[in-house]
């Protein structure tokens, strides 16, 4: 297989030792520079984000072509950013609709879709979570980290009501707090975007 690596190209053989030589590869590379981080594998054409040793094992014996491609953390950060964008947008008739099923006890399939949003909001919080720990990104996107955490309690609340079992409680949280703090979020990331702090070409 042909493994295109930081400008190099390499012809190894489908062999467990071409996984754990490009893997060691990989490590030089972001210790060498440490302003990369690794954004994306192409394997025989396909872009792969995350799982990468165990889709290149399972498919070893196919793959003919592995692109690795790196990037800065300021730019994989822009681009989580445009696809947590498109991520609040898709949710927020979700959450709305959500809501109304707890007014309405209409709760059987209801605690998996809660269950969803909430992985999504824990994806969120990461999110402001690394900005929030990298200068820069502090800087450029303070914006962003600080409409985050003024409706951070909604999370507590939500928690709170779950705990108890309130549908009614938890609904009021998704229509009056978790809607709120998605719509605002939207907004700011809409601003970034139209200001050309954040490009939504990047996906």
């Amino acid at each position: 297989m042909l493994v295109n690596i930081q400008g190099s190209s390499l012809e190894w053989t489908n062999q467990m030792e071409s996984v754990e030589a490009l893997f060691q590869k990989i490590d030089e590379i972001v210790m060498e520079q440490p302003d990369l981080v690794l954004s994306h594998i192409t394997i025989n054409g396909e872009n792969i984000y995350d799982s990468y040793r165990e889709f290149i094992e399972e498919q070893l014996d196919q793959i003919k072509l592995i692109d690795v491609h790196f990037c800065t953390f300021e730019e994989l950060f822009y681009e989580s950013l445009v696809s947590a964008d498109k991520y609040i947008r898709e949710a927020l008739p979700q959450i709305k609709h959500l809501a109304n099923d707890f007014y309405q006890n209409d709760v059987e399939e209801s605690w998996g879709k809660l269950e969803r949003l909430l992985e999504g909001v824990q994806w969120i919080h990461n999110l402001v979570k690394q900005a929030d720990q990298h200068q820069q990104l502090k800087i450029t996107f303070h914006k962003f980290i600080d409409t985050y955490i003024e409706h951070s309690s909604a999370m507590a609340s939500l928690q709170e009501a779950l705990e108890n079992s309130d549908l009614i409680l938890i609904g009021d949280i998704l229509q009056y707090e978790m809607v709120p703090l998605f719509e605002s979020m939207a907004a700011v990331i809409n601003e970034m975007i139209d200001n050309g702090v954040v490009r939504n070409d990047l996906n």
